[in-house]
């Protein structure tokens, strides 16, 4: 199903990988001036962590497809104020006793079909994911009432998010601010951060150079000394973040 209004187009996927990637290639392979357009991926989630609520929502900044194991980077290079998790995508539900193994964080059937799919056509900046979480990994009372109650209780957050990336200057990807090499690598050295913390650290940097025009001054406090634990650089490395999208 597919409906317009307000030049919003919206397409109904339903459930798994491949509705996913078919629903996004349809709608994106219709769209003449791809360019200017955001697409959107908004759908529910599995939490492996108590630690987020039922309704809690997510930007996703990393989807992880668990059968090829190739990871996607959405490049959320706009302000916002929701919180940023990963996402891991099965082929089968996933409930509290099967293990998901490396794959902490948010669960889902559909984000790695989509992100394949619109990052054939789009640039990783015109590709967002926003997921609610609906379930603990126990799916037996999940229902389509159910979850429209859950995606109903965070409209106003979804709305919200639609005005910030319909008010959003999108620009082509090779006119991007660029930053530093050197800074990068400097945080990366004394944080000894993973490759996935290095491209999120990349995306702040991107998004500060966008918005600001420069990459402000200060996150030299934040690697002043090396780390020396994983939970230290992880601690670090969640300041140095709020410390970026703050500014």
């Amino acid at each position: 199903d597919v409906f317009r209004n307000n030049g919003i187009t919206l397409i109904v996927s339903g459930i798994g990988r491949l509705k996913a990637t078919m629903a996004a290639t349809h709608i994106l392979d219709q769209s003449s001036d791809k360019q200017h357009l955001i697409i959107l991926n908004l759908g529910i989630a599995g939490s492996t962590t108590h630690d987020y609520g039922i309704g809690n929502v997510f930007l996703i900044n990393k989807i992880i497809d668990t059968n090829s194991r190739r990871n996607y980077y959405p490049d959320l290079l706009f302000r916002h104020d929701l919180p940023e998790q990963q996402v891991a995508t099965f082929d089968q539900v996933v409930t509290a006793a099967e293990t998901v193994g490396d794959f902490s964080g948010l669960v889902d059937m559909e984000s790695a079909g989509f992100a394949a799919a619109a990052l054939t056509f789009m640039a990783p900046h015109q590709v967002v994911l926003l997921k609610i979480v609906s379930d603990h990994l126990e799916v037996d009372h999940l229902t389509a009432h159910s979850v429209s109650e859950i995606i109903a209780g965070e409209i106003s957050q979804i709305e919200k998010l639609i005005e910030i990336l319909r008010e959003m200057k999108l620009m082509p990807a090779s006119t991007i601010p660029v930053p530093e090499q050197s800074i990068i690598d400097q945080i990366t050295s004394a944080l000894r951060l993973t490759a996935a913390q290095q491209r999120i650290l990349r995306n702040d940097l991107f998004r500060c150079q966008l918005l600001f025009g420069e990459i402000p001054t200060g996150w030299e406090e934040y690697t002043a000394q090396p780390t020396q634990t994983k939970t230290e650089r992880n601690q670090r490395f969640s300041k140095l973040r709020e410390f970026l999208n703050g500014k």
